[in-house]
């Protein structure tokens, strides 16, 4: 709801905590209202809480004002359809920008995993040498200073070479 406000605030070019009764104060308070019931799942009484207001002034404002204002006057209807279409942009943005950032962790916990897993292999790789014959210490070393990215390449030749043979 704070996107919603700074957008309607903007927009209007009016603090919307102001307490005055100003019908250009009292409107854009009262668009607030209708886009924040719109476009979220939060209460009257949350919606309200924000500009210090209670439940029945939202209830008031969507249900009584803000029908009559909507369908009688011109500038209060563009206002509050500038003000919908405006904050329904900025919510996707940042809707977006949150999805990028969860995208971003789960795409670098996947790159540890990868790490991991291929670390793991190496290891379980040395271990079945051994258990089958004792690895040579040479080999082991060998092995060791092949760099991460070339891993999976080196086990899939080792693999073919020890199939040639």
């Amino acid at each position: 709801m704070e996107i919603i406000e700074k957008i309607v605030s903007r927009t209007l070019g009016i603090n919307l905590r102001s307490k005055t009764r100003e019908r250009q104060y009292v409107d854009a308070r009262y668009i607030y209202f209708k886009i924040c019931t719109e476009l979220t799942n939060k209460t009257y009484s949350e919606i309200g809480k924000t500009l210090n207001k209670d439940h029945s002034t939202v209830t008031h404002a969507i249900n009584k004002y803000f029908p009559a204002a909507y369908d009688y006057d011109r500038k209060f209807k563009k206002n509050f359809e500038d003000c919908l279409d405006r904050s329904k942009r900025a919510l996707e943005i940042a809707k977006y920008s949150i999805e990028d950032t969860e995208v971003s962790i789960l795409y670098n916990e996947n790159v540890n995993l990868k790490k991991a897993l291929k670390e793991a292999n190496i290891e379980l790789a040395i271990c079945n040498s051994e258990k089958q014959k004792d690895l040579d210490p040479e080999l082991a070393e060998m092995i060791k200073r092949v760099p991460e990215d070339k891993m999976d390449l080196f086990l899939i030749r080792l693999d073919a070479l020890t199939k040639m043979i």
